[in-house]
């Protein structure tokens, strides 16, 4: 997982967002 601890998830682009949220969904996804 990338660390995303040093950026704060407010100032993330509607786009980053989006992004983080896919390969979110492709981790959780491949677990199963």
């Amino acid at each position: 997982m990338p660390k995303l601890s040093d950026k704060d998830p407010l100032k993330l682009t509607k786009l980053q967002k989006g992004i983080l949220a896919y390969r979110y969904f492709v981790l959780t996804n491949s677990l199963d």
